[in-house]
């Protein structure tokens, strides 16, 4: 049967054309022999075409993705086992692979092959050890955005600062934010610090406190990060700035005071005692500053202070034989004044006893 105003035939058995002379499409055979069983389904997926070339089936329209005489195989950058019922898919490697690549990806598991940009994993999708993933925004030196698709960075953890592994390897920084391990008290995004108030990340330990003297120092938290030099007020010295330097004394708040010893009287100007200032004093010299003359001597000189006559000492002599009866006598009054029990007669004659208390003459 055929259409009445074209001619065109009706065709049937999966024939196709004008006269039905083909097989059509995604059947072979040949359509001319006349019987129902001419044409044969291709069997390709998606209901492809095909042929019949040297005793075998070909198929010629094979779907994105798939390849080889029957569509069996997936086709480069896919991957699956049509045959066992595992469509085609493309391979998913977040563009960290070279294109140039025969294939990105294993032909039966999708696994990615020869991942690149310092990337790792399954599909490329994480950073090898000693790199981590910066957001797409994150600026490099002079505000450079990283070309890398990924942003796969170096961590560059300071080899002082950072921790170790049982191997002696460094551990890589965080995956996230790019944060290396740090060695105890200190900072800093590639531990290259030490934190405030300590010093010497040299020692691959971590950093060691500064210990900073409190009166001392200017500022307890800080101090030079390779020496750990505080930062001492004035005339204070030492490391850790608890001690006076030479010429100064007493240790406070405000620093250490200089000592001020008396250029004349005192055998160096740059001695004195640390602790009260006392400096030290020529032969028969003495005060703080060594600036006058003991008692029965005179004329201060850089040789210190000459005796005086036997004359002076004699009126001395009865100076101090004078004060020390004074004293005497100023303990006999006080033991006098202070009598324990006062005798009061009542107008009746009758005896009073006053508690002990201390009086005074004329009370």
């Amino acid at each position: 049967m055929c259409e009445p105003e074209t001619g065109i035939c009706y065709c049937k058995h999966n024939t196709s054309g004008n006269t039905c002379e083909r097989c059509a499409n995604g059947f072979y055979g040949d359509a001319l022999i006349g019987t129902s069983e001419d044409c044969k389904p291709c069997n390709c997926p998606g209901g492809g075409a095909c042929i019949y070339l040297d005793k075998q089936l070909i198929c010629t329209e094979c779907p994105e993705g798939y390849t080889g005489p029957r569509c069996e195989y997936c086709s480069e950058d896919y991957f699956g086992h049509p045959l066992f019922g595992k469509p085609c898919q493309k391979c998913d490697c977040n563009g960290n692979v070279d294109p140039n690549n025969i294939r990105q990806c294993n032909l039966f598991t999708g696994q990615c092959l020869q991942c690149i940009h310092h990337t790792t994993g399954w599909n490329c999708e994480k950073c090898l050890p000693g790199f981590w993933k910066a957001p797409n925004n994150y600026l490099f030196g002079d505000n450079k955005i990283s070309k890398n698709k990924f942003n796969c960075i170096p961590c560059n953890c300071h080899q002082l600062g950072t921790s170790k592994n049982k191997k002696g390897k460094l551990f890589s920084c965080s995956q996230i934010n790019g944060q290396c391990k740090c060695l105890p008290n200190v900072i800093g995004k590639r531990c290259e610090k030490c934190a405030i108030g300590y010093f010497n990340i040299f020692s691959k330990n971590g950093c060691q406190p500064c210990n900073c003297d409190p009166l001392g120092s200017l500022d307890v938290t800080e101090c030079d990060q390779r020496s750990g030099q505080c930062k001492c007020k004035n005339g204070v010295i030492g490391i850790n700035c608890d001690q006076c330097a030479p010429q100064y004394f007493g240790l406070n708040s405000s620093g250490c005071t200089k000592c001020l010893c008396n250029k004349i009287g005192s055998e160096s100007i740059d001695f004195c005692d640390i602790r009260n200032g006392q400096c030290l004093c020529n032969n028969n010299v003495e005060g703080i500053y060594c600036d006058h003359c003991k008692e029965n001597y005179f004329n201060l000189s850089i040789n210190g202070c000459q005796k005086c006559d036997d004359c002076y000492s004699l009126i001395s002599s009865k100076r101090d034989f004078i004060k020390e009866e004074m004293l005497k006598f100023k303990q006999k009054m006080d033991n006098l004044l202070k009598i324990k029990v006062i005798y009061l007669f009542w107008y009746f004659g009758t005896p009073f006893f006053l508690l002990p208390r201390a009086s005074k003459i004329g009370t």
